[in-house]
C-alpha cells in the first residue's frame, strides 16, 4: 500500500479536513480457509500468534461444522451403530418387553438418583 495523493483542506469554522487516496494490492502473506464467507487463519497457532480472537461460540459455529467433510467416515460409523442398537432394542422388546420396560424404568429413576447423591 502507498499514498497516491493527499491534500488537505480548511472548512467552515476553521475546521481542517485530510484528504488521501491510497492504492491497495493483493498480498498473500498467510494461508486462510473461506469459511461461511468469511476468511480464517489455517490452523489455531498462527492464529493466536497474530492476535485474530473471536468469541468461542461464534468460533465453534462457524469453524466446527465445516469440518464434517472430512469426518464423514466417522459419522456413517457413529449413524450405522446407532441403527443397530435402535433394531437389537426393537428386537429385545419384542422378546422380552415386561423385562425390558421395566429395567428401562428402574434405569430411569435410579440413574438420577445416584447421580444426585454423588454429586
Amino acid at each position: 500500500m502507498h499514498t497516491v495523493g493527499k491534500f488537505n483542506e480548511r472548512g467552515k469554522g476553521g475546521s481542517w479536513t485530510d484528504h488521501s487516496n491510497y492504492n491497495y494490492s493483493k498480498v498473500k502473506d498467510y494461508p486462510t480457509v473461506l469459511v461461511v464467507g468469511y476468511c480464517f487463519l489455517v490452523g489455531l497457532k498462527l492464529r493466536y500468534i497474530l492476535g485474530a480472537r473471536l468469541d468461542h461460540i461464534t468460533e465453534a459455529m462457524m469453524l466446527y461444522p465445516s469440518q464434517a467433510r472430512r469426518a464423514w467416515p466417522a459419522l456413517l460409523v457413529v449413524a450405522t451403530f446407532a441403527t443397530m442398537l435402535g433394531f437389537i432394542y426393537l428386537l429385545l422388546l419384542w422378546c422380552v418387553p415386561q423385562v425390558l420396560v421395566v429395567a428401562t424404568l428402574v434405569l430411569v429413576v435410579l440413574f438420577p438418583l445416584a447421580v444426585g447423591v454423588l454429586c
